[in-house]
């Protein structure tokens, strides 16, 4: 099923992957794979507080030493304007994980969401670092750098982003780059 649901995403029939999602979710309520998915789908859309509850069922169920989901949560509750929850799930997928892409760019988000862009930078440069072709983690980047005053590296990253045609924020990222 999740093999179904991912081609199809892929192949741009993100509806049909959402019925298909969603029928194996009504008869499998508890099925993890499947709540972390339609966890980090409702990221990717910013529903963050549908998120929330989605990916804290999930934690219920898995605990607290899985670094996906607390990284997912981490971005649903920086999304819900919550930055010190953020933080504090951002922090402990750090640190089961620290040099996992997805763990070091939830933590400098979640920094970032806390108007701490200082500490973010140097942890959104070690994301890039560990996954340069990651379109969301160059976005998060360009966002940061941004907010740094460092309109190059902004730029750069946001241009990096919008190299992959599946990135959804493209027009924010357009706006970015020509400054508006």
């Amino acid at each position: 099923m999740l093999r179904l649901v991912d081609a199809r995403d892929r192949a741009g029939q993100r509806n049909q992957a959402s019925a298909a999602l969603s029928l194996f979710l009504t008869q499998n309520p508890g099925n993890v794979p499947v709540l972390r998915l339609l966890g980090s789908w409702q990221v990717a859309a910013g529903e963050h507080d549908a998120a929330i509850e989605t990916l804290e069922t999930l934690r219920e169920r898995v605990g607290d030493r899985d670094p996906a989901v607390l990284a997912l949560l981490a971005f649903a509750y920086a999304g819900a304007g919550e930055p010190e929850a953020a933080q504090g799930y951002a922090g402990a997928a750090y640190v089961l994980a620290p040099s996992n892409p997805m763990t070091v760019d939830a933590l400098s988000w979640a920094l970032y969401a806390d108007d701490n862009v200082g500490a973010a930078v140097p942890l959104a440069v070690k994301a890039v670092r560990l996954a340069p072709q990651d379109a969301t983690i160059r976005w998060h980047m360009a966002q940061i750098a941004e907010a740094a005053g460092n309109r190059p590296v902004a730029i750069a990253n946001a241009q990096a982003a919008l190299g992959d045609l599946r990135f959804a924020d493209r027009a924010a990222a357009k706006a970015l780059i020509a400054g508006s």
